[in-house]
């Protein structure tokens, strides 16, 4: 996006900032609509906590935009996956507490409606287990299911084309004015 950025470079000094606040809502909207939709066509979606609670920086530098979509980190591992002899499982360890399984143990009473408590750690060990082998999640082979990576590929030509009438808005804009001036 590299045309966008000197746009951006370009114009933003000069931008009256009610249509850059409009932008980047347009622009967020954008990408918060693409997330949303490739986690839920992924299969991801329990709670849509994780979509709700994306938050947005937005930061200015030397004429640059930056801006940073925060998430739960659990969003980048279903995003890109986690490889087998990375899961935090060591079974037989003698381990008498594990976050992992307790994180686990909460995924299964959610997703599954498992109300007993020993049920749901059953099912939570051989999750486990199977990540082990596997990785997270396992469907992928611990490839992960790029759900954030679609949603960034679908949202960049919608994105090129809000660049694009930013850039025509701002010509026109100016031209008219300068037409203005010139005519005086």
């Amino acid at each position: 996006m590299a045309k966008e950025t000197a746009i951006l470079r370009t114009f933003t000094g000069n931008i009256n900032s009610d249509v850059l606040a409009s932008f980047l809502d347009d622009m967020d909207n954008i990408v918060l609509k693409a997330l949303q939709e490739w986690f839920e066509a992924k299969g991801h979606s329990m709670s849509g906590k994780l979509i709700a609670d994306i938050e947005t920086e937005v930061t200015m530098s030397r004429g640059d935009i930056i801006i940073d979509y925060l998430a739960y980190k659990y969003g980048a591992y279903l995003n890109s996956g986690v490889k087998p002899e990375n899961i935090p499982f060591n079974p037989g360890s003698g381990a008498g507490k594990s976050l992992f399984i307790d994180g686990l143990i909460r995924y299964v009473q959610q997703r599954m409606s498992i109300g007993d408590l020993k049920e749901a750690k059953s099912i939570a060990f051989a999750i486990a287990h199977t990540q082990k082998q596997k990785g997270m999640p396992f469907k992928t082979q611990g490839e992960g299911s790029h759900w954030a990576d679609s949603a960034a590929k679908e949202a960049e030509p919608k994105l090129e084309s809000l660049f694009d009438g930013l850039a025509e808005d701002f010509i026109t804009k100016n031209l008219t004015q300068i037409s203005h001036e010139f005519n005086r």
